[in-house]
């Protein structure tokens, strides 16, 4: 099986070899060494913080987008202050697309005084910063400048490319989202990758694709990274229903179709691009073994919060997944929003350099998620940033 941290073919442009395992985080608990011999898997402790739910799309599959006005900078900072109390070192920042597009939302940012909304997201990056969270920022296609606008406050981006089939643009998947066009998710990893960030992107399994699309948009990502150099993860996220939506009657992928994908993205993908699956999406455990034995070598984001996109399928505590690991013959160790062999000057900015390297630091110190085994009753929760939205950290 493949590493998450094996080594790549060839050095990329402005990264370096993986420079060892990243440790724990702050607030988990962790024992100082693990055996050699086990494989690594990895997750990030994160919170997300959403600036806005409004959305100039509408996906057939989603549940998320619906008109809100803008979160404040006081709402973030509150919002950050607690993400640091609970010992998070990455905050998602993410939102719907065309943000600008509504009027209501550019009169705020222009009586805050910004001129768009990058210029606000600037903002809030920096105040995440003061907390030292390490923003991660996916708001879907932008241009090389704005990529570039906003690189010296974050640590890295990304953007589901979900699919390169044009043929989803006449189904309900993607009907009434011309931005999921192909060329235009495309364009934007390209520019990612002219812009030196460090990416995360993936594909949103059961949403009408065939076999051979999945085939087809794995290759385009894995030549965007032979060319760039910047793609740190690839999420194989499936389709979830959600009541209300145009796609709730469809019925999600499953396991065995899910793990066909695992072992199409490895065979596919760079070695130096880590496969994510989201735990908290297959819920059964013997179901997240088959997916980390064909490949799968990160949990992604796990919040002390509810899942912002599918807020009715809560994670289990980190120490949960790293029994479960274990026992299959892995360790868990937290990473932080930017990999490894990314924490260079090369690819980050001066502003957020030393930070990194001070976080990657203690979690190296502090080492692997110690496992503890299921307790007789889970009781997952977690708190919200604003009354008003009580699945959102808003």
């Amino acid at each position: 099986m493949v590493s998450a941290y094996a080594r790549p073919e060839k050095m990329q442009r402005g990264g370096s070899q993986p420079t060892g395992l990243e440790g724990t985080g702050a607030g988990w608990e962790a024992s100082g060494s693990e055996p050699h011999r086990l494989e690594v898997v990895t997750c990030s402790h994160s919170l997300t913080f959403i600036p806005t739910y409004s959305c100039l799309f509408a996906c057939g599959y989603c549940a998320f987008a619906r008109p809100t006005p803008l979160a404040s900078l006081e709402e973030a900072a509150s919002c950050f202050v607690r993400g640091k109390q609970a010992g998070c070192h990455e905050v998602l920042i993410m939102s719907g697309e065309g943000v600008m597009v509504f009027p209501r939302l550019r009169a705020t940012l222009a009586a805050w005084g910004f001129r768009d909304y990058h210029d606000y997201l600037a903002a809030v990056c920096r105040l995440a910063l003061e907390q030292g969270l390490l923003p991660h920022i996916n708001i879907g296609n932008q241009t090389e400048e704005e990529f570039r606008r906003l690189r010296p406050v974050c640590v890295s981006m990304g953007m589901m490319l979900e699919t390169t089939s044009r043929e989803l643009l006449r189904q309900p998947a993607h009907q009434h989202a011309p931005g999921k066009a192909p060329h235009l998710r495309l364009a934007t990893l390209a520019a990612a990758g002219r812009a030196q960030v460090p990416f995360t992107t993936g594909l949103l399994i059961g949403i009408g694709e065939t076999p051979a699309d999945r085939e087809a948009s794995l290759e385009a990502i894995a030549e965007l990274h032979h060319q760039y150099g910047h793609i740190q993860e690839v999420i194989l996220q499936p389709f979830v229903p959600h009541p209300g939506t145009a796609m709730a009657d469809w019925t999600g992928p499953d396991v065995p179709t899910l793990a066909a994908v695992v072992r199409l993205a490895r065979a596919i993908l760079p070695s130096d691009i880590v496969i994510q699956i989201p735990p908290n999406l297959v819920p059964e455990a013997a179901d997240r073994r088959e997916l980390v034995l064909a490949g799968a070598r990160d949990l992604g984001g796990i919040s002390p919060e509810p899942d912002q996109i599918n807020p009715d399928a809560p994670w289990l505590a980190p120490a949960r997944y790293a029994a479960e690991l274990a026992a299959w013959g892995f360790v868990l160790r937290p990473r932080l929003a930017v990999y490894p062999r990314f924490q260079t000057r090369a690819w980050l900015d001066t502003a957020v350099y030393d930070l990194v390297r001070s976080k990657q630091a203690e979690l190296d110190a502090l080492g692997a998620i110690a496992p503890v085994p299921a307790p007789a009753a889970d009781a997952p929760g977690g708190q919200t940033c604003r009354t008003h939205t009580p699945r959102a950290c808003r």
